[in-house]
This record gives C-alpha cells, structure tokens and sequence, in this order.
C-alpha cells in the first residue's frame, strides 16, 4: 500500500515535489543557478 508523505518530508527527489519546482520558472531557475554554481568548483 502506497503511503503519502506529509509536505514536510518531501524533498526535490519526490517526482511531485520535482514536477511542481520544474513548472514553476521562477523556482526552477533559481534551482538550476544554484546547483550549477555547485558543480562550478
């Protein structure tokens, strides 16, 4: 039986928590700026 994470444990690894960050621009971009920077080093 498939149990639903309450919001608070959701993390960028849940498919719905990535769907919502990719849809939204803003968030998205920001993500993106973020992590790329990371990878910079």
């Amino acid at each position: 039986m498939y149990r639903i994470k309450p919001w608070e444990d959701l993390t960028i690894q849940d498919d719905y928590m990535f769907k919502l960050i990719m849809s939204r621009k803003r968030i998205c971009k920001k993500m993106l700026e973020k992590t790329l920077a990371d990878t910079d080093s």
